[in-house]
């Protein structure tokens, strides 16, 4: 694996992976080829092999990236003292969005981006009961918590249906609030 600080490679990477999500578009994720990708990224496949095994390791690069987003904003909430619960998520869904927004759309819409939106969940829910100090066994929040979290999924998938007819504001405002209504905050 080559060094990974390196701009060269980061660019690479980040046209394997803006690749990835423009094909995903169109296709399973089960259909992309290693030579339809790295033509897609304008990249031969000895230049993809040097940065990845396989198709799926660039999905789960897509899902690391997205769980560093995640890790420095949740990082900055614990230094300013801030709990962390669903609503933080909301938060930085709102902050995070105007970066990507075809790819948040594509996460919450598209079919083929199933496995990134269950995956972002996952850890959603995980980062929550950690940051919560509740056990893994604990059925009852973790029931609570997972469906506050396919609530928010579900809000969002309503939201990019409906053409974004809601400012996102205050989309961030009215499910803030909700979750902050339904949440444990504590065990």
């Amino acid at each position: 694996m080559k060094n990974t600080q390196d701009k060269r490679v980061l660019k690479t990477r980040r046209a394997i992976r803006e690749a990835l999500i423009t094909l995903l578009r169109d296709r399973k994720m089960e259909d992309i080829t290693v030579v339809l990708l790295a033509e897609t990224a304008q990249v031969n496949r000895k230049t993809f092999y040097a940065h990845y095994e396989k198709v799926e390791d660039v999905g789960w690069d897509l899902i690391n990236e997205f769980v560093e987003q995640i890790a420095a904003y949740m990082e900055q909430a614990r230094a300013k003292k801030k709990p962390i619960t669903a609503a933080t998520f909301v938060e930085l869904f709102a902050q995070a969005y105007p970066l990507h927004p075809d790819l948040f759309r594509d996460i919450f819409t598209a079919p083929n981006y199933a496995f990134l939106s269950q995956n972002i969940q996952i850890i959603m829910k995980r980062e929550i009961m950690r940051y919560l100090h509740i056990p893994r066994r604990s059925p009852k929040h973790s029931h609570v918590i997972s469906f506050v979290i396919g609530g928010l999924f579900g809000a969002y998938r309503d939201w990019f249906a409906s053409g974004q007819k809601m400012p996102l504001t205050e989309l961030t405002e009215l499910l803030s609030n909700m979750v902050s209504t339904y949440m444990p905050t504590e065990v």
